[in-house]
């Protein structure tokens, strides 16, 4: 399992989900505390199943964070699990789906 363990309270620079692609992609701005600098990166979800949402509603002016990112491999498949932070007295989101595989990149 690779170690996404950075994810964790990381911000949200965007959000791409395609159905018909079967792909999500989130890019995250994460801190680095021995730089003490901020650096990005991309996940990529590819062949994307069984997606599920409690709320699917985002403000565009609000800064979304990652609060928890979790995911298990089984029979071949990933199931992942985010909850994004929405901002202070708001509804976080739950993200849950499958997917074949992922990709790590840094920007």
């Amino acid at each position: 399992m690779e170690d996404l363990e950075e994810l964790h309270d990381s911000s949200i620079q965007s959000i791409r989900i395609d159905f018909e692609k079967q792909i999500i992609s989130i890019e995250v701005s994460i801190y680095n505390n021995e730089t003490k600098d901020y650096y990005s990166i991309c996940l990529t979800f590819y062949e994307v199943q069984n997606y599920k949402t409690n709320n699917i509603f985002i403000n565009v002016l609000e800064e979304l964070g990652i609060y928890t990112f979790d995911y298990k491999e089984y029979s071949g498949k990933k199931e992942v699990e985010f909850v994004i932070l929405t901002g202070s007295g708001k509804q976080d989101i739950n993200i849950n789906f499958e997917c074949k595989y992922f990709k790590r990149e840094l920007l």
